[in-house]
């Protein structure tokens, strides 16, 4: 089998999956956070393995932060902090992202370019068995550069 096809296989089961955990979080009403690279080939690198990278950089740059014991900690003591400054609990959610956010970048392949600065999180809830994207809490770098390109242009 060659790699493509293993690529689009794994794809697919990832897929299911997901869907299996989105229906599980509507059963449960569940909020939660989702961190993202806007670029095309961000999914490619993220799960394919076989890529080479640099000393501390990998596959599954935003998976590694996530399931990581210490990380978890940290985001819920965020989420806690924010809490009892009473600001909400989106706001609290937005900030645990935010701190997945900034980990995912530290071992993202590529340092700099446009994947490092593709990177967004926000907070999304589960309605339906649909996953609706409550607030996007970034502009990427990436994003935030073309406008600052444009308005030059003016």
């Amino acid at each position: 089998m060659a790699k493509s096809e293993v690529l689009v296989k794994g794809l697919r089961e990832m897929g299911v999956k997901l869907n299996h955990k989105l229906r599980k979080a509507e059963d449960m009403g569940v909020e939660g956070v989702y961190v993202g690279y806007a670029m095309p080939y961000a999914l490619i690198q993220h799960e394919n393995l076989d890529y080479k990278h640099a000393p501390g950089k990998s596959a599954k740059f935003i998976s590694k932060p996530a399931r990581s014991r210490a990380n978890r900690r940290i985001m819920a003591a965020l989420v806690v902090k924010v809490l009892k400054q009473k600001k909400g609990y989106t706001k609290a959610l937005l900030r645990a992202a935010k701190y997945l956010e900034v980990e995912s970048q530290k071992i993202v392949p590529v340092d700099t370019g446009a994947l490092h600065d593709s990177a967004f999180h926000g907070v999304s809830r589960v309605v339906k068995g649909k996953l609706i994207i409550k607030e996007i809490a970034t502009k990427t770098k990436l994003m935030k550069k073309i406008a600052k390109e444009r308005a030059k242009k003016k």
